[in-house]
């Protein structure tokens, strides 16, 4: 009866593995991140619930798509508004007059808070706060658009800054934007970080403000040499413990290694304000709240590693 099951069981883990696969490859691969992320959902859903709840839940997803067609409309409407309005550039904020690329790569209706500057508005904040007081360049690892790279030294916040983006189409991308807001002589672009990269950053400049955002892929960059490596740095690293493997445990090892080299803290994006900006006020509450969105899955947090 065990053999039984266990026979049963190894198509189910065949997919899995095969799912595992095939979302590395597409995180790599330079596919748009949406068609890695509904890879991703399912291999979780296999996981958890096997392959005959799994099937539910997918036929059950197809029975909302018509709500769930509304909510992008909703945003869609928001959007264009906002990408007339302001003329494809970011309206608000520290990168106020950057110009925006619509056929964005990484998350189109993220244009929407980028256009009013409220985009992962915590985490720019400490940014900015950071690069006042490092004599140093601004690292993004996993650059996507650009928006950070290119906003730093668009807005005069930083005069050197290295923008890391793993995917070919990501990096076109990033190229783009950088050319469209004349920052050729300010920001550099690279594949991957790494040990070996990142040790070259530190052995020339000493310090930096490092922003991470690897979907994942964090847990792996963040071995203890690395920590050490960047223990005169200022990082900030989005956290996906649910897109990996024993992500929470993950999570919790690194945090546990980061406090023996830095001072460490976590930040949430805690409030949405929309009714701050004119240029919503024409739109329904369901609207101004949507259009606030950032399409994730539950309410992330990133890692703040200080110097101690």
């Amino acid at each position: 009866m065990a053999e039984d099951r266990k026979e049963n069981l190894l198509p189910l883990e065949k997919i899995i593995q095969n799912f595992s696969r095939i979302n590395k490859k597409l995180r790599t691969d330079g596919l748009r991140p949406t068609i890695a992320r509904k890879v991703e959902k399912i291999y979780q859903n296999l996981k958890r619930d096997g392959l005959r709840y799994a099937i539910v839940r997918v036929i059950m997803g197809m029975l909302f798509l018509r709500e769930k067609d509304a909510i992008r409309d909703a945003r869609r409407k928001v959007l264009n508004t906002l990408l007339a309005q302001h003329n494809s550039k970011v309206g608000y904020g520290p990168f106020k007059g950057m110009k925006l690329n619509s056929n964005t790569w990484w998350g189109k209706f993220d244009l929407i808070s980028k256009i009013l500057g409220v985009y992962e508005e915590h985490v720019l904040k400490k940014i900015c706060g950071f690069i006042e007081i490092v004599d140093g360049p601004f690292v993004n690892i996993g650059a996507a658009d650009g928006y950070f790279a290119v906003g730093m030294a668009f807005g005069g916040h930083c005069d050197e800054v290295l923008a890391y983006e793993i995917s070919p189409t990501g990096r076109e991308s990033l190229l783009a934007n950088i050319k469209e807001n004349n920052c050729e002589d300010r920001v550099s672009v690279a594949e991957e970080a790494d040990y070996k990269s990142l040790k070259k950053l530190v052995n020339t400049r000493g310090s930096a403000v490092i922003l991470i955002d690897i979907e994942g892929a964090e847990y792996d960059l963040l071995s203890n040499d690395v920590l050490e490596l960047l223990k005169n740095c200022y990082v900030i690293c989005e956290l996906h413990p649910f897109f990996v493997d024993h992500g929470t445990e993950k999570e919790e090892v690194l945090i546990n290694n980061a406090k023996r080299v830095f001072n460490v803290s976590c930040i949430q994006r805690d409030y949405y304000n929309p009714n701050h900006f004119s240029e919503l006020d024409d739109f329904s509450d369901e609207e101004r709240l949507l259009a606030f969105s950032e399409g994730r899955p539950k309410n992330m947090k990133w890692l703040v590693l200080e110097p101690k």
